[in-house]
């Protein structure tokens, strides 16, 4: 279900009729194909993710594909580790327990916040190609 937070109108096309608006109109085109691109983008890089059988080589998929790394090495989670874990589909106590079994193996820091510095990158793509 989809709930609206504002008033909102719905527009049904007809197959016919969207397909005409798309080849009539290059700015709907192009802005199809980008909305397009980017849900394939996501689904994929969510298939690689849960192609993982284990907690630690979901975590750090996740670590090195799913968030913007900066020039220090830093990342800055978007949400808590509780909707991390729900999108990993591993338990909290499991994302909890595997970033301190990475912290302990200075591959990782992290804190209460939602910042994680990687330490070692190498040894943490190892740990996913191994």
């Amino acid at each position: 279900n989809v709930i609206s937070m504002t008033k909102s109108s719905l527009i049904i096309f007809h197959k016919n009729e969207f397909l005409k608006l798309l080849t009539s109109n290059e700015t709907i085109l192009n802005n199809f194909l980008k909305i397009l691109c980017d849900k394939t983008f996501y689904l994929n890089k969510r298939i690689g993710t849960l192609s993982f059988t284990s907690a630690k080589e979901k975590v750090v998929y996740s670590i090195l594909n799913d968030f913007d790394i900066d020039d220090n090495l830093h990342i800055h989670l978007p949400f808590n580790k509780q909707c991390w874990a729900d999108t990993l589909n591993i338990s909290r106590a499991s994302l909890y327990r595997e970033l301190h079994i990475l912290c302990n193996n200075s591959l990782i820091f992290f804190d209460k916040s939602n910042m994680i510095k990687i330490l070692n990158i190498n040894k943490l793509e190892e740990t996913i190609h191994n």
